[in-house]
């Protein structure tokens, strides 16, 4: 029997609740992720990526594909302010998608990664972007 996407999200929602129900649930805007960790009780905080391309239905492009990455900080800060202030992406089909973003991802995994992070949030922050970790609400 397959399993459903909804039965993994929902096995890391609960088991975040319970090693510690004060820790914050990252997840995309409106994913089956963010929906498992609502339905679980979780605080969540929506991400967003800065270094990769949006599908028009709102995930990510797949990485397997020459145009899932996004090399260049200046385009990504562009990109990331658009977020932030309109909650929108436009994707690679040229359509504006809408998206929550209270936390941004940059991935680890390219070797310009650390300079691009620090590209990135001295962009944000010369356009008033107040960086700073999540609220637990606590």
């Amino acid at each position: 029997m397959a399993m459903s996407d909804e039965e993994p999200a929902d096995a890391v929602a609960r088991a975040t609740k319970v090693v510690d129900s004060s820790l914050i649930f990252f997840a995309p805007h409106n994913s089956v992720l963010a929906r498992a960790g609502e339905a679980n009780g979780c605080k969540i905080a929506s991400q967003v990526v800065a270094d990769r391309n949006y599908l028009s239905h709102g995930s990510l492009v797949p990485r397997k594909r020459p145009d899932a990455l996004l090399n260049d900080p200046a385009l990504a800060a562009s990109r990331v302010l658009r977020m932030l202030r309109e909650g929108k992406v436009r994707s690679i089909d040229g359509e504006d998608v809408d998206l929550r973003a209270e936390t941004i991802c940059v991935h680890g995994d390219n070797p310009a990664a650390v300079e691009f992070a620090r590209s990135l949030r001295a962009s944000l922050e010369k356009e008033g972007v107040q960086i700073c970790a999540p609220s637990t609400g606590a």
